[in-house]
């Protein structure tokens, strides 16, 4: 129990920072974003309230950000600059996010692993994922998305597992789903898709509705 005390942002040489499985509440204070050396912070599985603080945005050397499964609410901070060029791995899952994914999120070009799952996020798809050209991972599963799935989803080359199950999507399938080579896992479940996906040529398992 406890939470995370503010002169935490003293610590200016921390590299690695795990608080995971505790029963730890409160809210993160903004402090975290003094910790410039700071690469990687896994605070899932605790009971953290309030908003992501917009300071976190602010961690140049940040490579993954582990905020799964907490209680976590209000929109996901409109990050630019310095933050997008090392953000390796973004894991804001089982939260309670609401708003739209912002446009800074689309544009985080070398991330690999990013999970906004089981929130409440609103809006549609970005239309051109040109920006995220190296995910490999990408669920944003169980959230209230709605609109197409743009034909630009078929640009990512490296996508080995992708959920968008449980949202608002409708529209038919992009034929560009064919071109994702990489492809081991797909959920398109439970929305309100039509047509079929082009046969794929490498091998994947797949969930459709």
């Amino acid at each position: 129990m406890g939470n995370i005390p503010s002169d935490i942002g003293n610590l200016s040489s921390l590299i690695f920072l795990s608080l995971a499985h505790n029963g730890l509440s409160g809210t993160i204070p903004t402090s975290v974003g003094r910790l410039q050396k700071l690469q990687r912070s896994d605070l899932s599985d605790n009971m953290f309230q309030g908003s992501i603080p917009f300071e976190i945005c602010q961690l140049e050397s940040l490579a993954d950000l582990v905020l799964t499964n907490n209680k976590l609410s209000a929109s996901v901070p409109l990050c630019n600059g310095n933050l997008t060029i090392a953000l390796r791995s973004l894991l804001l899952g089982s939260n309670k996010l609401t708003s739209k994914i912002p446009s800074s999120l689309w544009s985080l070009a070398y991330i690999l692993d990013r999970d906004l799952s089981h929130n409440s996020l609103i809006g549609s798809l970005v239309e051109d994922f040109s920006n995220s050209k190296v995910v490999t991972h990408f669920d944003l599963s169980d959230n209230q998305l709605s609109g197409n799935i743009p034909g630009s989803i078929g640009d990512l080359q490296n996508l080995a597992n992708l959920s968008l199950a449980k949202n608002n999507l409708e529209g038919p399938i992009p034929d560009s789903f064919g071109n994702l080579l990489s492809m081991e896992w797909l959920d398109l479940s439970k929305n309100r898709l039509s047509g079929e996906i082009k046969v794929f040529r490498g091998t994947f398992a797949s969930q459709i509705s």
